[in-house]
């Protein structure tokens, strides 16, 4: 937010509804920001958009799309673990 402040830039958030209903975001990570543009998106449909965005040209790359989710709650809790919540 700093830096978006400094050079007057908007720094969009990257929440979506599915981790906000329960409460499985970072304040300084994915929920950040001065606009969140997917927040009332659950997570599938977020998969869904970005697959038809890539139809035409990959806009998106493929690897970010199918990664596993790497998002960490605690120094013991590793990716792919259900959340504690």
């Amino acid at each position: 937010m700093a830096l978006s402040n400094k050079f007057g830039s908007i720094l969009l958030s990257t929440g979506n509804k599915s981790e906000t209903a329960v409460g499985y975001c970072t304040i300084y990570g994915d929920m950040n920001g001065g606009l969140a543009v997917i927040s009332d998106l659950p997570k599938t449909l977020v998969y869904r958009l970005a697959q038809r965005i890539n139809r035409e040209r990959e806009t998106i790359p493929a690897r970010v799309i199918s990664r596993p989710p790497s998002a960490s709650s605690g120094p013991t809790r590793r990716p792919g673990q259900p959340s504690p919540l």
